[in-house]
């Protein structure tokens, strides 16, 4: 085994048992930390056996382990970018709603509410 692959499978473990730790300690959502746990486990699986991501690679008509690989890595940004987009667009979406409905509210309170001039000047 190469001081590489000691020292790879050392750091996907730490990843993987503190995402295990994650999962065992903390509430809310448990796919995270799942998700965190499995790629930690997958990883240090890929470094102490890298001809297996070629193995995978041929078996679905790619030739190097290393495009594979490549390819899921290029999906799974694709797929966690439109994800957090999306968040973002709801999260905007959301502090639009509430400023609104404050403003709306503060105005009803103060009853100094002055409609806007193009209103005033067709009355």
């Amino acid at each position: 085994m190469t001081p590489f692959q000691v020292f790879g499978i050392a750091i996907c473990s730490l990843f993987a048992l503190a995402s295990i730790w994650r999962l065992v300690r903390a509430g809310g959502p448990r796919w995270p930390a799942l998700l965190g746990a499995a790629l930690g486990a997958a990883g240090a699986i890929m470094i102490h056996d890298p001809d297996m991501t070629t193995r995978w690679a041929r078996s679905v008509g790619i030739t190097r382990g290393a495009d594979l690989l490549l390819y899921l890595v290029t999906l799974a940004f694709l797929g966690s970018w439109f994800l957090y987009y999306q968040k973002l667009r709801t999260l905007s979406e959301d502090i639009t709603r509430l400023v609104r409905a404050q403003a709306l509210r503060d105005v009803q309170e103060r009853g100094d509410f002055v409609p806007p001039r193009a209103v005033r000047e067709s009355d």
